[in-house]
């Protein structure tokens, strides 16, 4: 809901928890949303922990090969 994931190779942050709290506090989301969201977070969070290092081993793979395919166009 207002809440984003970064993964690096060394941790996964959560930004933006900030807004999912000022977004409760304005009266933008309800009680339950809020407690919605954050129970969601955490199983996101979680999620995304336990499957770290696949994560990682999957976007290295993709940023590879993406690189080759920008570095073969520039060679055309």
């Amino acid at each position: 809901m207002y809440l984003d994931y970064v993964v690096d190779d060394q941790e996964i942050r959560i930004l933006d928890d900030d807004e999912l709290n000022e977004a409760f506090q304005k009266g933008i989301i309800t009680d339950s949303e809020y407690q919605k969201a954050k129970k969601c977070g955490m199983m996101i969070q979680e999620s995304l922990e336990s499957r770290h290092q696949e994560i990682i081993s999957l976007f290295t793979t993709l940023y590879q090969k993406l690189n080759t395919q920008i570095t073969e166009k520039e060679n055309d």
